[in-house]
């Protein structure tokens, strides 16, 4: 199964936020745009795991 989902990494004041639109409480904040980027996408993997 291959499936496509939507990566959103946003700046917000001294912070990075990124979440998977598809998937609720895929989540983070990272002080860097290439930390919230790699979180996000650690985080999503990790929720198929569980």
């Amino acid at each position: 199964m291959n499936s496509t989902y939507t990566a959103i990494i946003k700046q917000d004041g001294d912070w990075w936020i990124g979440w998977i639109e598809e998937m609720p409480g895929v989540n983070c904040q990272e002080s860097t745009k290439t930390g919230a980027t790699y979180n996000t996408k650690d985080n999503a993997k990790r929720s198929f795991r569980i």
